[in-house]
């Protein structure tokens, strides 16, 4: 094989080997944010359920009170 020949082959491989450690760390990337946002949607799920928690202890046995249309509409599309 000529010297320009093997140069040539030579720079294709380590393109070619280049571009697959790229697209294995783009991949990595893309697993461990996976892995974040799953992080995240699990925290945010507990927050709202601790929140429903305290709205529904703040409005226990005080139901006449909190009889507004207003109020039974938010509920209601929280529910949705």
């Amino acid at each position: 094989m000529d010297p320009v020949s093997l140069t040539t082959a030579i720079i294709t491989l380590a393109t070619f080997i280049k571009d697959l450690i790229e697209l294995g760390e783009g991949i990595r990337r893309s697993i461990e944010k996976v892995g974040e946002n799953r992080r995240q949607i699990r925290q945010f799920s507990q927050d709202i359920v601790r929140t429903l928690y305290a709205l529904a202890s703040l409005t226990r046995g005080k139901e006449d009170v909190f009889r507004g249309p207003e109020l039974l509409a938010a509920l209601e599309d929280l529910r949705a």
